[in-house]
């Protein structure tokens, strides 16, 4: 991988954990994803990265809903409710 293939990972990681701690904080269809797709500095780095923003968005939804649990609950709530079931039982 090149500097430049480097630079453009980092960028797409950077953009992606963006998007992702938005929409564990308020939900993909939010007003404040919604924001932060809209702003110039947030485009601008989405056209740096060479991405098209529903791509970006469809990537960052995938990884977000991978690491909720199977039936939509977070992944902690998951850990939490398997411990609770190994004391119990």
């Amino acid at each position: 991988m090149n500097k430049f293939q480097a630079r453009r990972q980092e960028l797409i990681d950077y953009l992606l954990a963006r998007l992702i701690k938005q929409f564990q904080a308020f939900g993909p269809d939010s007003e404040q994803v919604d924001r932060l797709v809209e702003r110039p500095q947030f485009q601008a780095d989405v056209r740096t990265a060479q991405l098209e923003m529903a791509d970006l968005y469809n990537r960052a939804l995938t990884k977000w809903k991978l690491k909720q649990g199977d039936d939509g609950k977070s992944t902690r709530a998951v850990k939490a409710q398997q411990r609770l079931t190994q004391m119990l039982g």
